[in-house]
C-alpha cells in the first residue's frame, strides 16, 4: 500500500473516531449509542460513520403522527423483554426483522391490559388506535446540532496535516499534477 493511501486511510480514521466521540452525546437512544460504528474502507478513500437500525432515521429526522388504518392498533410493552415479537427484548436493527403478534398474543394482550384497567392499575402493555404526537428530528450527525462545527474543524487539520505529509516528501513525486493544479477533497 502507497505512502498516500496509507496516510488517507489514517486520516480517515483519526477523523471518524473524533466524529464518533462527537455525535455519541447528542444520540438520544442508548441503544443507538452503542450501534454507532465506523468504517474506514481501506485505499479507496471513503469512511463513514454508521448505526444500523432501520428505525435511526425515525430518531434522526423525526416523523409524524402515524395513521392506522380502521381496525388496527398499535401495540407496545412497558418492558420490552415482555413484548414476543421480540427476542430477549431486543430492538431489531432491520425492518425485514419485524413481525407481528400472532392472534393469540394479541388476545392475551387485550385480556393483560383490561385486567389491569379493571384492578386501576397501569397496564404493561400500551394498546392505541392513535398517536397523536408526532417527534421532533434529533439530528446528530447534523453539522449544525449534534456535530456542530465537525466540518470545519477536520477540513482545517486535514490541510494542514496533508501539507505536512507533502513536505516529507519534497522531492518525490507522489501525485500526478494536472496543469499545475493538485485537487485534494475532505
Amino acid at each position: 500500500m502507497s505512502a498516500e493511501t496509507q496516510f488517507v486511510d489514517r486520516l480517515l480514521r483519526d477523523f471518524l473516531i473524533r466524529g464518533q466521540r462527537r455525535a455519541k452525546p447528542a444520540i438520544p437512544s442508548r441503544t443507538l449509542r452503542r450501534a454507532l460504528t465506523r468504517t474506514v474502507i481501506r485505499g479507496t478513500g471513503v469512511g463513514f460513520l454508521e448505526i444500523p437500525h432501520f428505525w435511526a432515521l425515525y430518531v434522526h429526522d423525526g416523523r409524524l403522527a402515524p395513521q392506522f388504518p380502521s381496525g388496527r392498533y398499535f401495540i407496545w410493552w412497558r418492558d420490552p423483554n415482555q413484548d414476543p415479537r421480540l427476542i430477549g427484548g431486543k430492538t431489531p436493527e432491520r425492518a425485514s426483522e419485524l413481525r407481528q403478534l400472532t392472534f393469540d398474543e394479541f388476545d392475551r394482550a387485550w385480556e393483560i391490559f383490561n385486567e389491569a384497567i379493571a384492578n386501576g392499575e397501569q397496564s404493561p402493555v400500551v394498546i392505541t388506535k392513535q398517536i397523536k404526537k408526532s417527534t421532533q428530528p434529533n439530528r446528530f450527525f447534523d453539522n449544525r446540532d449534534g456535530m456542530a462545527g465537525f466540518t470545519t474543524e477536520v477540513n482545517a487539520e486535514g490541510l494542514s496535516k496533508f501539507r505536512a505529509f507533502l513536505a516529507r516528501f519534497r522531492g518525490g513525486i507522489l501525485f500526478k499534477q494536472v496543469n499545475e493544479t493538485l485537487t485534494l477533497r475532505l
